[in-house]
């Protein structure tokens, strides 16, 4: 397993070269890009300093493996929504999404259908659900690229168990869908990590690492929380995951970047120690 990073901690500090640059410094190989203002809204970045950005990524042997949907998105009704409109400006943005992504060279596009409001039944959100992964997964395949669903830690009922997230996965049936599994999110919907890596054994092509309390999928720095890190990496490793590993750390109010940059570099060393002596305790 490699051990990659997103670019999220640095969002409030650098524009998105610098932020790159920096994921580099620290000694990361890879990273994940979070669609997002004002980091990389895909209409703020114009051709000429996307081709910017691919050339350094090739220049200097750094990889943009994935791109990731905007945070605010995943909170509300997103492509769950009844209302067309909302539907359609979302589909649009992810397209872009999906059409930057291409732009830098990533492989994976991770997103989540978003989180139906309580007027909307259960039965209409996971329909509007399902369409609209797959309008996105055909878009996507023109990119070549792979749409991963994320197990959520909120209970929507459509990704926060294994039964629920492989229900979807069956049901949108596109061979370019896989799932990134998260178990930080297990620590906060108390399920059962072991249990979505043994249901999705040949399925899982990303996986986020991050710390919390258990209380709220906070994203703190590895070491921070109480998340059961080594378990984690233990059942990855029982079904033949060898995949990337995304330290996901957001910045708090109030931090520096040289406190960021720091904590990201001690959860890499964390993720680095459990990854060389799988016996250590976490």
């Amino acid at each position: 397993m490699k051990i990659e990073v997103s670019t999220v901690a640095l969002v409030p500090y650098y524009g998105l070269l610098d932020a790159i640059k920096a994921c580099a410094d620290l000694g990361f190989a890879t990273f994940e890009l979070p669609g997002d203002r004002p980091h990389a809204w895909p209409r703020d970045l114009r051709s000429y300093e996307r081709r910017l950005i691919r050339r350094y990524l090739e220049n200097n042997q750094f990889e943009a493996e994935i791109i990731s949907i905007d945070g605010s998105y995943l909170l509300g009704p997103g492509l769950c929504s009844e209302d067309e409109n909302v539907h359609n400006d979302i589909f649009t943005y992810i397209k872009d999404l999906i059409e930057l992504g291409s732009d830098l060279g990533c492989s994976k596009f991770i997103m989540v259908p978003g989180r139906p409001l309580i007027t909307t039944p259960k039965a209409k959100g996971r329909e509007l659900a399902v369409r609209s992964l797959g309008e996105c997964t055909d878009f996507a395949k023109e990119y070549r690229m792979t749409v991963c669903i994320e197990n959520s830690p909120h209970p929507t009922g459509y990704l926060d168990t294994p039964e629920n997230l492989m229900s979807m996965v069956q049901d949108v049936s596109a061979t370019n869908l896989a799932v990134r599994l998260d178990p930080c999110h297990c620590n906060v919907s108390k399920t059962d990590f072991t249990e979505f890596c043994n249901t999705f054994k040949g399925k899982i092509a990303s996986v986020g690492l991050h710390d919390n309390m258990g209380d709220a999928d906070s994203h703190l720095p590895i070491g921070l929380g109480n998340v059961k890190h080594l378990p984690a990496i233990q059942s990855l490793r029982k079904v033949g995951y060898d995949g990337s590993l995304t330290i996901e750390i957001l910045p708090f109010e109030g931090w520096r970047v040289e406190k960021v940059e720091a904590y990201l570099t001690q959860s890499k060393k964390i993720v680095e120690n459990l990854l060389a002596d799988p016996m250590q305790r976490d």
